[in-house]
């Protein structure tokens, strides 16, 4: 999502917790400054900045360090 306008419509469709913080680092492709477009949304309460700041992907990443049953 490079702007706020798509980044509100997303947060419409999916619930918070399935949203992750990212760049296009070290391209120039979107914003330089991502978090500030999450800092924009209107509406959004501070624990769910948290969450697409770091604490869904912290989720994502321990979740798949467990090992899967074969």
């Amino acid at each position: 999502v490079h702007g706020g306008t798509s980044l509100e419509q997303v947060l419409r469709v999916l619930p918070t917790e399935n949203v992750v913080l990212g760049s296009d680092w070290p391209w120039d492709m979107g914003t330089s400054d991502p978090r500030s477009s999450i800092e924009q949304v209107a509406g959004l309460a501070p624990v769910d900045k948290q969450a697409i700041f770091g604490g869904n992907a912290a989720r994502l990443l321990r979740r798949a360090e467990r090992p899967t049953a074969v």
